[in-house]
């Protein structure tokens, strides 16, 4: 039980903390965007992103929409 209520409480904090990255991609969804592979890159500034960030501190994401 104490399981299912500390996954619960983590990924309640996940989506408040990243709030901002959801509902771009709600608002990205309904202009009719879609995920696609772009391959390994760095964040760009002006889109919100979750990157995978590596043990040295670089931030790189896979996907994004388009």
């Amino acid at each position: 039980m104490m399981f299912v209520i500390a996954v619960t409480l983590m990924g309640g904090l996940f989506v408040n903390e990243n709030a901002e990255f959801f509902n771009d991609v709600e608002q990205n969804r309904k202009d009719g965007k879609v995920w696609e592979y772009v391959g390994p890159q760095s964040p760009n500034e002006d889109e919100s992103s979750i990157p995978l960030i590596s043990k040295d501190g670089g931030e790189t994401v896979y996907f994004k929409m388009q």
